[in-house]
């Protein structure tokens, strides 16, 4: 039998009403599990300032990069860049250098800074200007007072050693001593900075040096530093390139200390081959402003090494 007009009206009704619930539903779905997409418009960038390529005399400031103010004296040489031929040289006064030849922006110089034999190289860009009316380029850079460090050492006791004493490792029964070597502290607000060479393309480094010398000296092995050049079996130099940055001795104005400058250094060796009597030097130094492997391949430093620690040897005898 087939159903009536009324049942079917009846079961239409209850469909568009499922249906309805179902709509409702999703919206509500929607609105509270999905989040609409927001599209946010970014702010206008603001309007950059023109720069003017100018060609203008260039003022050079130099500061004293841990004592904080400007530094005088100092000698400034400026280099054309690809050429490495001098342009200009003068001395800062008052804290500043202006150029004699005028400098085109976005030109490049090597700049070489130097004071009582301590010299910093800089890669310099002249800069662009915001005003066509500039009259000068203004150019900072940072350099420093040299330090002197005193070279202290301690025996494998912690007992100091003189400079010139000796250390007798059959009174001592130690025939495999260690050494601590101290270096610093210097002066307040002095320190030392590796530099790139673009004169000579070398990397000045400070490099700490031991030379062993005496008759009995290819007896005796140094086990913790590495050779650095053997003049002949009985003269020797060991040594390594060290972190100049711990040689820094920076006060703040409060009195405390950003950088000590003290830096320490363990010295090994090997005793064991020497006969009794049998004696061998060792003097100690740091240079810098040198190369390692510049030493290592001539056995001498190049031009304008400096030496920044104090004299200090000793010997081991058996």
């Amino acid at each position: 039998m087939s159903p009536r007009r009324s049942d079917k009206i009846v079961i239409l009704g209850v469909a568009l009403i499922a249906i309805a619930l179902i709509a409702i539903i999703g919206i509500v779905y929607y609105i509270t599990t999905l989040q609409p997409q927001v599209i946010v418009t970014p702010p206008p960038s603001p309007p950059q300032p023109t720069m003017y390529k100018l060609t203008l005399p260039t003022v050079f400031t130099v500061n004293d990069i841990w004592a904080g103010r400007t530094m005088d004296a100092v000698t400034i040489s400026i280099y054309k860049y690809t050429t490495k031929e001098t342009l200009e040289s003068g001395v800062v006064t008052s804290g500043t250098y202006t150029t004699v030849n005028k400098l085109t922006s976005g030109d490049r110089y090597w700049v070489k800074l130097s004071k009582n034999n301590a010299f910093k190289y800089y890669d310099v860009v002249i800069p662009m200007e915001t005003s066509p009316a500039a009259s000068n380029h203004y150019i900072t850079l940072d350099f420093y007072s040299i330090g002197t460090w005193p070279i202290k050492l301690f025996a494998p006791d912690g007992t100091p050693l003189t400079s010139g004493e000796a250390f007798n490792v059959t009174a001592k029964n130690n025939k495999y001593p260690s050494f601590t070597l101290m270096l610093g502290p210097p002066l307040d607000d002095t320190g030392v900075m590796d530099t790139y060479d673009p004169i000579k393309a070398i990397q000045r480094q400070t490099v700490f040096y031991i030379h062993v010398t005496g008759p009995a000296s290819n007896k005796l092995i140094v086990q913790n530093l590495p050779i650095l050049y053997t003049v002949s079996a009985t003269d020797r130099y060991f040594g390594y390139a060290i972190d100049s940055s711990k040689l820094i001795r920076d006060r703040k104005p409060d009195g405390t200390y950003a950088s000590e400058g003290i830096f320490s250094i363990t010295l090994s060796f090997d005793a064991s081959g020497l006969s009794l009597g049998e004696s061998v030097s060792i003097e100690c130094f740091v240079y810098a402003f040198t190369n390692s492997d510049y030493f290592k391949n001539y056995g001498t430093h190049p031009e304008g090494f400096l030496k920044i620690s104090t004299d200090f040897s000793f010997s081991i005898k058996a």
